[in-house]
């Protein structure tokens, strides 16, 4: 939603809300002589808000809790909506395990800051529970022509995929732990530090980019549909979580281990 339909849905919404509560000061039960009626009902209301100003926080805060419920249950349903593509779509690189309690997808890019600090989250929970978690990842180089080489390290990545998912795990994160924007000899120098052929990887990027791009293409139409406009964003048991908030993620894992146990 852009920036004036936001405003105009807000003052739809603040109206309205002023609307319920001066209905509720004026209808409220008292004696019927002493009930105010159109214009002194909105004088009342107006000297109400004026005496008690915390009454004017109390509606921004039922909007906005009203606005949270709503994006929350549009991004359940569009989830819904979108689960094959989500968790089955065979192109993705995965990691972790094949029947888990917690499966976590994450749209990134490698030069997105957020992402790296995220990372360091997703790499532990990983390698700490192999046996329950399973990661999917989604490249969304959104990045790509303010930080060099995003779209680059997500086409060696998926070429990388191909050669193995150990070597895969082990270039995905050094990229991740690593400062700087990314040209084709520093990722053909992280590729080869992770075990991966560099000539097979380039002859694969280049014999295989109209796949890769199109796999891209239809990631970012994925993002779009749940609403996803920056990375990281993840969900986890069904849940949207945008930005590096590993703590909500870290509780989701929680709850999903307490389910098994």
């Amino acid at each position: 939603m852009n920036n004036s339909a936001f405003v105009t849905a807000f003052i739809s919404a603040f109206v309205a809300a002023i609307v319920s509560v001066a209905a509720t000061l004026a209808f409220a039960p008292k004696p019927k002589n002493e009930m105010p009626q159109g214009k002194a009902a909105s004088a009342y209301v107006k000297q109400a808000m004026l005496d008690d100003p915390l009454m004017l926080d109390e509606v921004f805060i039922a909007l906005q809790n009203s606005r949270e419920m709503q994006e929350l249950a549009q991004a359940r349903e569009n989830i819904t909506k979108a689960t094959p593509a989500i968790y089955s779509d065979s192109r993705d690189a995965v990691l972790g395990s094949k029947t888990p309690t917690f499966t976590l997808v994450e749209f990134f890019d490698y030069n997105c800051g957020y992402c790296k600090m995220a990372s360091k989250w997703t790499k532990t929970i990983l390698e700490e529970n192999p046996d329950t978690v399973q990661i999917i990842f989604k490249d969304f180089p959104v990045l790509e022509g303010r930080v060099e080489g995003s779209r680059e390290s997500s086409l060696a990545g998926m070429a990388i995929w191909q050669q193995g998912p150990e070597i895969f795990q082990k270039y995905h994160f050094a990229l991740m732990a690593a400062e700087g924007g990314m040209d084709s000899e520093r990722i053909d120098e992280f590729a080869r530090d992770a075990g991966a052929d560099v000539d097979i990887m380039r002859a694969v990027m280049a014999e295989k980019e109209g796949e890769f791009e199109a796999h891209i293409a239809d990631t970012m139409a994925l993002a779009r549909m749940l609403k996803i406009n920056g990375t990281p964003a993840f969900i986890a048991n069904n849940q949207l979580i945008h930005g590096a908030n590993t703590e909500a993620l870290q509780e989701l894992f929680e709850q999903s281990q307490s389910i098994v146990d």
